[in-house]
């Protein structure tokens, strides 16, 4: 059986790549809404600036956050899935050798 980890390993560390630039996207965004409303007066417009900018930004900072919790979730998974593959593996060859253990044991009587 060939082992799926370098795949794995490369495409969690590209989507890891991504949902930082995801972040960082986010941080601007409210960082851009922030500079905005604290350069302007009238509240009008730094409603603008709060719901384009902060709340924007949040919200692309939330979905990044989101997204790199379910990446961390799906590779737990996969860890695990090949822990359970890997003593599935071993349960088999244990069988095998009992059987062959019982069987070479009736041989002999």
């Amino acid at each position: 059986m060939s082992s799926p980890r370098p795949a794995l390993a490369a495409s969690y560390g590209a989507s890891l790549a991504v949902i930082t630039l995801m972040c960082i996207a986010g941080l601007a965004l409210v960082w851009a809404g922030w500079w905005g409303i604290s350069g302007s007066a009238p509240v009008p417009i730094q409603v603008s600036y709060l719901v384009s900018g902060v709340m924007g930004g949040m919200g692309v900072l939330g979905f990044g956050a989101g997204v790199l919790v379910v990446q961390d979730r799906r590779r737990a998974e996969a860890r695990e899935r090949a822990e359970l593959d890997r003593v599935v593996v071993a349960a088999e060859a244990l069988v095998l050798a009992v059987r062959t253990e019982v069987a070479a044991s009736k041989e002999a009587s």
